[in-house]
């Protein structure tokens, strides 16, 4: 893959971030089917930066993805559980019932997450959401999350067998949230 599509989530260092239009448009059959694995493509609109991620490992249904620079982001099912090199990142996230919820297709209308980071003293805190779930279409979720002092929404769209293809998820105030689309499963 070159240098052109695979560009880092964090802050660029010295080339102009690459968009996301343009990276899907480096992101060729050929080039895909030359990587041969899964390919994400994050955007984080709050940075203006994107990048393509590429699984670099899997345990049982956590797929680890990087970028060329060692960003990388573990999705449970397609939904985010941590990220590294990003700054202030997602240590875990419990999304049991968010994913039961996602893919009970409406059976399953309320679910708590559970956030886990490290903030500037090196301790871990804790950050539970109470969420709620609406289906626009049958392919679409809505997820309505709050705590005291926040609200966020993340947004999948589900294939056919309710896998969640694309999406926007929070991962935290300074980041915001992530623009996450499969590219090749």
């Amino acid at each position: 893959l070159g240098k052109e599509a695979i560009k880092t989530i964090g802050k660029p260092k010295t080339a102009a971030p690459v968009s996301a239009a343009a990276i899907r448009q480096a992101l060729t059959p050929e080039v895909i089917a030359q990587i041969g694995r899964p390919i994400i493509l994050a955007e984080l609109p709050a940075r203006g930066v994107a990048a393509a991620l590429v699984q670099t490992g899997e345990n049982h249904d956590v797929r680890t993805y990087a970028t060329q620079e060692g960003i990388t982001m573990s999705l449970r099912q397609g939904m985010l559980i941590a990220t590294r090199g990003l700054g202030n990142d997602l240590i875990s996230a419990d999304v049991a019932g968010p994913l039961q919820a996602i893919t009970s297709r409406g059976a399953v209308t309320k679910a708590t997450r559970l956030h886990r980071y490290v903030d500037g003293e090196n301790q871990t805190v804790l950050r539970s959401f109470h969420c709620e779930y609406s289906w626009p279409k049958p392919t679409r979720v809505i997820e309505a999350c709050y705590t005291t002092d926040m609200q966020i929404e993340n947004l999948y769209a589900l294939d056919s067998a309710a896998d969640i293809i694309n999406s926007r998820q929070w991962i935290n105030p300074e980041s915001g949230s992530i623009h996450i689309e499969t590219i090749r499963k």
